[in-house]
């Protein structure tokens, strides 16, 4: 290659001078020629000072290096060639002449820019450069040597990649369009760059490397190396609103913490204490982003500071484990010193990411509409805490006093504010009802707080302490203290009451009363407040801080005086975030390490490789070896490879079948062999489960194929003689085909090649629904089986974002939608799975749009009932009660009713006193002599610490079910049927006939399976739910049985599975009310107790034919399921017995009436 023509300065005869290194019609002679082609442009760019002192090797550039100048602007595609010739060619060629230091520096400053300061523009651009290039040979064929490299540029690109600098080069491009199209490309490369490398290297990424890693160093720590700028100004405010909009995109934003611990606000937190002014510029950030965003990451803020504090060992709660083993230190941990420094931190880093600050007016005119930007008496301070603080999120108490600690230094006007807000979502009736008790103890503590604050500041006004008196006073307040005392649980109540006496003391002490202040507080007894258990202990915390809050104030405000100046690096070091290392900031030694891959141990006398033309060669021999066919047809009825062997059973003497018979076509589809691998086989094989065996072909036609193929005469008949054609597969279909096999005018398609693309297993959820609308089996077929294992992966970490949530509706309505036409082995059982998985992944979504479809005219009655029957799996595996070999409804409901009878015939004979005495004689022989077990025994630290994580999951998983359950689950379901009866008959009582598909759509089997659905879902409804949702389950007994079916001697086999499917749901029912509270509940509705004496009768009344009939035996009246009825309907009758005992001896005690 001539020295001087790199020289030259056009950068189009320079772009082409690069392509052909790239392709390789123009070489180097030298080392040295090679450092100088590639830096003399790199130093009219940022002049000679700025490059590394290795590439400082040529006089001509050491020249340019005391000039110390930049003479050029930036050619885009200049630098995108001089960077794939560098990547492609030179890094393959030189790897083994040049240092290996000299070709890493080469390589980076090409692609980052040198590490010096300034050039900040023309930096960003070559890193713009750099990212496309990068991305564009990943997902191309490249040489390994390439490969390395480009390994060692991601893993530098985390130090390297500038966030600052591809802003600068965005804002100094003058055409405004061109620069947001750019900054979006940038983003969109940046963000897909993990995946891309992971797909490069199939999964093996470099060491050092990982999508968290990356979107934590180059996104977050760029944003807060950007916001440390105290000359930001608004557009660039508006670049990183973008990277804020991408990361949301991501699905980064949609979990506070992860289960490595790391998280948006953890990092930027961590960032903050190395950048200056990261606070500061973040709320001039905060005030242009989109409501919606914006209080995602308030909401996110909240959950990742409460999550440090637990981390570094605060008393989130009030009361800890060893407190509550000890009565009288409760309260010691929550009300301590270390609480003082964490609510303190939490209270700082709160007032100032949430701070509102006045930007420019080019910042104001890009805030959205629905941004609260009014100024009224409410402060902006507090519309934050309404919206956040109340946002429906687990909260702990600490934040409740962070929060308060937060409002502190607010106007009484705009506390009372607050004070409203928060008495308003603490009265909600249907939040009392359903949620859970971790926020009615964060909401107490809240008022608490919120009250002891507002009486500190307004103990000299009394129009505000008038308007808490009134406010403490109204219609809203009194119903939710009603509501609170009508709660079963008895820590709500206590809550309540709490509460209650709070506002009234804080009122009737403040001379907010007609009377002067003198009017008598509430009082419920020192009996409700001593003694523990059920929430006394948490109830003497809370009023012990709200006695002391003077006390607990000051030493907060202590705790950050001691901080000084500089609050902010010291509230997040409290959190326990340490500073970013510097060897995170400086430049990392991975990448350096990889590079010296590059090396080769040679003299330096050896001349550089250059890649030779291909050469045309002789192929072996093959007199000594045994012929191999070029054409394998490989047949999916044997899954395993060569070399791997099948297992003992599957070892059968069968003869090798013949290589050509791809060839052939089978012509009979409909007849299908059974094969015992069928259960076991991978679900990527295609159609493995109905494929037909292969025909046997003549001789002739397979020596013709052979010749096709390109082998000779003598070659396709030593293939045709070492693969016989006699396996018994031929056999069986010769024998059933119709016509000679050498009759080309009976089929001409039948020795045609068929060349079928096989489809590849889906990766991304959204490629489910495309394969399940196909009309191809095999799509189908591999969508179902990859259905459940991916949406279950997915949706097992938030590495993937929302991935699962934005396709959880259509794949649902695709799996629904789904008709077994192609005979697919195990389609039911596959689609339950996949909608099971669906339904435990994104809960509220696809159980609503279940409970939609299965009122839908126009599905079938199989579609109706499977996803029943994916409702009851979901709701199996989140109440953690889902047993293996369970997975027919009918054989789950028949054991929840024979716990029910067996219960029920317990009672009954405990009444009657021969029964209970026979019982009682029958005493079992406590020594056994076959598997006898030893009286003590050993339990091992294994076992123990495996039955305490279960315990944990248990306890998790009870939690989310409680909340699930009713709402989810029950609500909807029931109230959906209750109007499609209702629109039922109103219709078929004005019309007798509408027009087709308007008949009914539930049959009498779908109809007994929404009953055994009911009756599963009931048996697991926790006990605060089974009041709320009783008169509306006897409704829809009422509705389904008929007492005419259960002892109709010509009933239909389905009406009796109808009937007996209402007993069984109406025997849970009522053992559920009764193991809840005794049947309390039950017996004080009035509907429900009219109803349960309706159906009483009816069923008293079936019961009595059923004895006197003479089929009662099970043979001549209708068989088992009449003998079911029977034992169903004396089980009704003895569970309504003990509920009419509980109601009579309420009626006694209320008229005062106490037996002795």
């Amino acid at each position: 290659m001539d020295p001087g023509s790199a020289t030259t300065s056009d950068p189009r005869a320079l772009r082409r001078e690069f392509q052909a290194i790239t392709q390789g019609t123009k070489r180097f002679v030298d080392p040295s020629e090679v450092i100088s082609t590639y830096t003399e442009p790199l130093s009219r760019l940022f002049g000679g000072n700025s490059l590394p002192d290795s590439l400082k090797t040529t006089p001509q550039l050491l020249s340019t290096c005391s000039s110390g100048s930049k003479a050029e602007s930036v050619d885009v595609l200049l630098i995108e060639a001089v960077q794939e010739s560098l990547l492609l060619r030179t890094c393959v060629d030189w790897a083994a002449s040049l240092d290996s230091t000299q070709l890493q520096d080469l390589v980076q400053v090409w692609i980052f820019g040198p590490s010096s300061a300034g050039y900040d523009g023309v930096k960003g651009a070559m890193q713009q450069c750099g990212m496309r290039t990068i991305t564009r040979l990943l997902s191309a064929s490249v040489h390994p040597l390439t490969m390395d490299c480009l390994k060692t540029l991601c893993v530098s690109a985390l130090t390297h990649l500038s966030l600052p600098a591809l802003m600068a080069a965005v804002v100094e491009e003058r055409n405004k369009a061109r620069a947001d199209v750019v900054w979006s490309e940038m983003l969109r490369l940046i963000s897909s760059l993990p995946d891309r490398l992971a797909n490069a290297t199939r999964g093996q990424l470099p060491e050092g490397f990982s999508a968290s890693m990356w979107v934590e160093k180059v996104l977050v720590g760029g944003m807060a190396a950007s916001l440390q700028d105290s000359t930001l100004d608004g557009r660039r405010l508006r670049l990183l609103k973008d990277v804020l909009s991408r990361l949301d995109r991501l699905g980064y934003l949609s979990r506070a913490v992860d289960s490595d611990g790391c998280g948006f606000w953890v990092a930027l937190l961590r960032y903050s204490l190395l950048h200056e002014g990261v606070a500061q510029n973040w709320s001039r950030l905060r005030g242009i982003l989109g409501r919606n965003l914006r209080v995602k990451l308030d909401i996110s803020l909240v959950e990742t500071l409460q999550y440090l504090a637990a981390r570094n060992g605060a008393a989130i709660g009030l009361i800890t484990a060893g407190e509550r083993a000890r009565p009288g230190s409760e309260g010691t941990a929550f009300l301590g010193k270390p609480s003082h420094a964490f609510v303190g931190a939490i209270a700082h880093i709160l007032d100032i990411l949430f701070k509102q600050k006045t930007g420019t007016v080019e910042e104001e005119s890009d805030v959205d509409s629905d941004t609260d930007t009014d100024s009224g008496s409410v402060s902006r301070k507090a519309k934050t805490f309404t919206s956040t603080a109340l946002f429906p999120v687990a909260q702990s108490p600490l934040l409740a006093w962070a929060w308060a600690t937060y409002l502190s230094t607010e106007p009484p006007t705009s506390i009372l504010s607050c004070m409203e807000s928060v008495l308003d979502r603490w009265s909600d009736s249907a939040r009392i009802s359903r949620s859970v008790l971790s926020e009615e103890v964060f909401l107490t503590t809240l008022i608490t707080c919120l009250l002891s604050t507002l009486h500190e500041s307004t103990s000299t006004s009394s129009a505000t302490a008038s308007q808490l008196a009134e406010l403490s006073r109204s219609r809203t307040v009194l119903d939710g203290v009603s509501a609170h005392l009508a709660h079963p649980d008895p820590t709500t109540r206590r809550m309540g009451m709490l509460v209650a006496e709070l506002l009234s003391a804080k009122t009737s002490s403040g001379g907010g009363g007609s009377d002067g202040g003198k009017t008598k507080t509430l009082n419920f007894g020192s009996g409700i407040w001593n003694g523990t258990g059920q929430g006394r202990e948490e109830a003497r915390v809370l009023r012990a801080l709200g006695d002391a809050w003077e006390f607990h104030a000051r030493a907060v405000e202590g705790v950050r005086r001691e901080w000084g100046t500089d609050q902010i690096r010291s509230a997040v070091q409290a959190l326990g975030i340490g500073q970013v290392g510097k060897e995170d900031t400086n430049e990392t030694m991975e990448g350096r390490g990889v590079m010296t891959t590059l090396e080769k141990k040679k003299s330096k006398s050896t001349p550089p490789k250059t890649r030779s033309l291909p050469r045309r060669v002789n192929p072996p021999s093959r007199d000594a070896t045994k012929a191999r066919p070029l054409i394998t047809m490989i047949d999916d009825s044997d899954g395993y490879s060569k070399t791997e062997q099948p297992p003992p059973h599957r070892i059968e003497p069968q003869p090798q079948p013949s290589p050509l018979t791809m060839f052939s076509r089978p012509t009979h589809p409909s007849s299908r062999p059974t094969r015992p691998s069928e259960s076991t086989s991978s679900s990527s094989s295609d159609d493995s489960d109905s494929d037909s065996a292969v025909d046997s072909r003549e001789s002739t036609i397979h020596r013709l194929a052979a010749e096709l193929s390109g082998l000779s005469p003598c070659e396709a008949g030593n293939i045709l003689n070492t693969s016989p054609l006699t396996s018994a597969t031929s056999k069986s279909a010769r024998g059933k085909a119709s016509g000679k096999i050498d009759d080309f005018d009976g089929d001409r398609e039948s020795h045609a090649p068929q060349f079928t693309k096989k489809t590849s297993p889906p990766v991304y959820i959204s490629q489910l629904s495309p394969l399940l609308r196909s009309s191809d089996r095999s799509c189908i077929r591999l969508a179902l089986h990859h259905a459940s294992p991916l949406i279950r992966r997915k949706s097992s970490t938030a590495l993937f974002g929302a991935e699962v949530a934005e396709n959880a509706v259509d794949l649902t309505l695709s799996l629904v939608a789904l008709h077994d036409n192609f005979g697919i082995k195990g389609f039911e059982r596959l689609r339950r799975d996949a909608l099971t998985a669906l339904a435990v992944a994104q809960c509220q979504v696809t159980v609503s749009v279940l409970v939609e479809q299965v009122f839908g005219s126009q599905y079938s009655n199989a579609q109706r009932v499977g996803m029943l029957g994916a409702l009851v799996e979901s709701a199996l595996e989140l109440s953690g009660k889902k047993s293996e070999g369970e997975n027919e409804m009918e054989r789950r409901v028949d054991k929840v009713v024979a716990g029910v009878i067996e219960k029920a015939r317990a009672v009954g004979e405990d009444k009657v006193p021969a029964l209970k005495r026979e019982r009682d004689l029958k005493v079992s022989n406590p020594r056994s002599t076959s598997g006898q077990r030893g009286l003590i025994q050993e339990i091992t630290t294994t076992t123990s610490s495996s039955l305490s994580r279960r315990t944990t999951q248990m306890e998790h998983l009870d939690t989310k079910w409680s909340t699930l359950a009713g709402s989810v689950y029950l609500f909807p379901l029931i109230n959906r049927y209750l109007s499609y009866q209702e629109h039922f008959s109103s219709s078929s009582r004005t019309r007798s006939y509408l027009g087709a598909g308007t008949a009914s759509l539930f049959t009498s089997d779908s109809h007994s399976i929404f009953l055994d659905t009911l009756t599963l879902l009931v048996n697991l409804t926790p006990f605060h739910v089974l009041p709320l949702v009783t008169a509306s389950l006897l409704e829809v007994i009422s509705i389904s049985f008929s007492p005419r079916y259960g002892s109709d001697v010509d009933a239909t086999r389905g009406a009796l599975d109808v009937t007996a499917s209402s007993l069984n749901l109406l025997a849970v029912l009522l053992h559920a009310n009764i193991e809840a509270d005794g049947g309390k509940a039950m017996i004080q509705d009035t509907s429900s107790v009219d109803c349960s004496r309706i159906l009483l009768g009816g069923v008293q009344e079936m019961f009595t034919l059923l004895q006197a009939s003479d089929g009662v035996d099970g043979e001549k009246q209708g068989g088992g399921v009449r003998g079911k009825i029977l034992s169903r309907a004396a089980t009704v009758l003895l569970l309504m017995d003990q509920v009419d005992a509980i109601r009579q001896e309420a009626i006694r005690r209320s008229i005062g009436f106490v037996p002795v």
